[in-house]
Parts: structure tokens; C-alpha cells; sequence
């Protein structure tokens, strides 16, 4: 009867056991899914436009932060409206506005984010390095 229990309990482990496997294998391709997202910033007052490519997941892409952003990025699943600097500061009232935009896919889902800031001080407040560039 004992030596029935082990090999009924191993055969009920060998069974669950590639079905632990195959959840693991089908959730590991979302977390290698790369990413790609083409940012720009621009100002109202200088009429400059810059703009650049973060790839993540591996990362590359012509951002001068592509590792801290992919990470600030990662954080917060994507999403551009939770960004947020790591360390809050103050900010003066100086009026500039500072139009940025994100476009691309992000771990396989689209990305479209466009958003007005009243200076390049309270951008770095709200979205980190992402914007950064």
C-alpha cells in the first residue's frame, strides 16, 4: 500500500511538472519581446525639435540614458503617464513649454503618448531621463 502512495505521487508529479513548464515557456517570450519607441521634444519658444530612437530589450538606439530609460520604462510597464523622476525637486514658474511625444511598440503592444510641460525642469520631474536626450 506504501509503495503504491510513492508511485501514485510520483506519477502525479511527473504529470503536473510540464505543465509548470509550459507556463513558465509561454510567458518568458512577452519579457524578450523588444521594444522600440521613437521619442521627440520640442519648444515652443526656440522652435527646436530633437528627436531619437530607445530600443529596449536589448537595448540600443541613439538615446544618451537607453539604460536607465529602457529601466524607468520597465517599471512602469510602459505606461508614459506613470513616469516619474526618481528624486522629486522644485521647479520655477518660468513659462516654456516643452511638447514631447512617444510613438513605437513597447513589449508588443503600441505606444502613443504626447504631452505639453511647462518647462524642461518640470519634463524631468514627471518622466526621468526618458525624455532626456
Amino acid at each position: 500500500m506504501r509503495r503504491a502512495l510513492i508511485v501514485g505521487a510520483a506519477l502525479i508529479g511527473a504529470m503536473l511538472a510540464p505543465a509548470a513548464v509550459a507556463t513558465e515557456t509561454s510567458a518568458a517570450p512577452k519579457n524578450s519581446v523588444a521594444s522600440t519607441v521613437r521619442l521627440s521634444v520640442s519648444s515652443d519658444g526656440s522652435g527646436l525639435s530633437r528627436m531619437v530612437v530607445l530600443r529596449c530589450h536589448p537595448t540600443g538606439g541613439n538615446h544618451k540614458h537607453t539604460v536607465e530609460a529602457c529601466a524607468q520604462l520597465d517599471q512602469v510597464g510602459g505606461s508614459f503617464t506613470a513616469l516619474q523622476a526618481e528624486e522629486p525637486r522644485a521647479c520655477t514658474l518660468e513659462y516654456a513649454p516643452v511638447m514631447v511625444s512617444a510613438t513605437g511598440t513597447w513589449r508588443g503592444s503600441e505606444v502613443r503618448f504626447e504631452e505639453t510641460y511647462s518647462n524642461i525642469c518640470a519634463l524631468r520631474v514627471e518622466t526621468g531621463v526618458v525624455f532626456d536626450f
